[in-house]
């Protein structure tokens, strides 16, 4: 539950106002204004695009950072997770994870577990602060990087999608180590 304050009353003395906890649910059909959907819209995108412009993004760092990614259909106390799942990277400074629905499952290609691992807390900013630290890797701090694709009997580098030759252990383009399964 969250407590919701309406605007009008930050004008008023603290021991006047009356608290009332509600569900997100109630607060976006009470008097905070219009129902927000997923057609609410700021004049450019909609919560719909949004939504799935992030989880596209998202796969892409799941995709780069494969060996530190997980997703599960329950979170860490065994919960299912009806309609959705939870997919998320274990950086070095702390978890960030994201629910999607169930449509969003095989854009993630990482590793699949029976439980999420234990939410430690955290808040969307520092979520977003741990993801946006992952710029001061080197691929080269994650270990080697493993292929996951073969065009006609080359390999791909799993980092920059260059093509690989056989006799070639290392990314000419961005020095990443490929190892063979």
């Amino acid at each position: 539950m969250s407590i919701y304050r309406h605007i009008d009353c930050d004008d008023i003395p603290e021991k006047l106002i009356i608290r009332r906890t509600v569900t997100p649910e109630e607060a976006i059909t009470t008097s905070l204004g219009p129902k927000i959907t997923e057609d609410t819209s700021d004049g450019w995108h909609t919560f719909k695009e949004l939504y799935h412009h992030r989880a596209l993004l998202f796969s892409v760092i799941v995709s780069n950072y494969r060996d530190l990614c997980w997703k599960s259909k329950r979170h860490h106390d065994g919960k299912l997770l009806d309609w959705n799942f939870i997919v998320g990277i274990d950086t070095p400074w702390g978890q960030a994870s994201y629910h999607y629905g169930m449509d969003y499952w095989d854009l993630f290609d990482c590793k699949v577990l029976e439980r999420a691992p234990y939410y430690d807390g955290y808040s969307a900013n520092e979520s977003v602060a741990r993801i946006a630290r992952l710029s001061e890797l080197e691929p080269s701090a994650l270990g080697p990087r493993r292929f996951t694709e073969v065009l006609a009997g080359n390999r791909v580098c799993p980092n920059c999608g260059c093509i690989l030759y056989a006799d070639e252990m290392c990314c000419p383009d961005c020095n990443t180590e490929v190892i063979s399964e």
